[in-house]
């Protein structure tokens, strides 16, 4: 029996074009304009039960645990593959939204590049040509999310508990890549600096391949810089 490993790689600006590096710069830009919004501009298109669009607030700060304050913000494909739309706060510019939508597609389409390139070694129970048809008909979406260090509690603070995404993979860009741990081979490692995006399995793999299992990771913040991130969700 095969041993079973946890995914995980990262890019680099070498893996990147000068017109895609511009792109995600202007991305994380928009996320940190959208997020400093006010929150009664947010609360407008905040997230409803059973639609995964909009804007949430769902952890507050907490002393005792040593958390930091975060926001998330999700859209997706807004088109005949979901029922679901987009919806923006009237205040954020048109640039900012249609550079998000624009940081979409370019990230899809990374996905599948690498995928491409890496379908052996993935060993996925099903065919190329079927993964490509599930990308194309699924409800792709990104969270943007915000992680305020709260000036009153020491450093580390916690952004985001240990846990598994649920897709098949996740690939996140920001502009704190090393406030990312994930747990390889039975230990915490932490995203190196120079790391633009960091792409990592999630639950469904193990439905996928008989190679991999989910990856478990965390955001520790180590200073007092906010953390903007972009996450889109491969889910089949």
């Amino acid at each position: 029996m095969n041993q079973k490993s946890e995914l995980f790689c990262s890019f680099t600006q070498a893996d990147f074009e000068t017109d895609e590096i511009k792109l995600i710069e202007d991305a994380l830009l928009a996320t940190k304009a959208l997020f400093d919004l006010t929150e009664k501009q947010k609360s407008a298109v905040k997230m409803k039960a059973f639609y995964n669009r909009g804007w949430d607030n769902s952890q507050s700060s907490d002393v005792a645990e040593h958390k930091a304050y975060r926001e998330s913000f999700v859209f997706g494909l807004d088109n005949e593959t979901s029922d679901l739309k987009n919806i923006w706060p009237e205040e954020l510019d048109e640039q900012h939204r249609a550079t998000l939508m624009d940081f979409l597609s370019f990230s899809i389409s990374l996905c599948v590049e690498w995928y491409c390139k890496n379908a052996c070694i993935l060993d996925f129970k099903f065919s190329q040509d079927a993964f490509l048809h599930r990308i194309h008909s699924s409800d792709l979406r990104v969270k943007a999310a915000a992680y305020f260090p709260v000036e009153e509690i020491a450093l580390p603070q916690t952004g985001c508990f240990e846990h598994e995404d649920y897709g098949l993979f996740t690939i996140n860009f920001s502009n704190k890549c090393s406030d990312l741990f994930a747990y390889i081979d039975g230990k915490w490692i932490n995203s190196e600096k120079e790391a633009i995006a960091n792409l990592w399995s999630g639950s469904q793999i193990e439905y996928c391949s008989d190679s991999f299992v989910p990856t478990k990771h965390k955001i520790i913040l180590g200073d007092k810089a906010t953390r903007y991130s972009l996450n889109l969700f491969i889910e089949v």
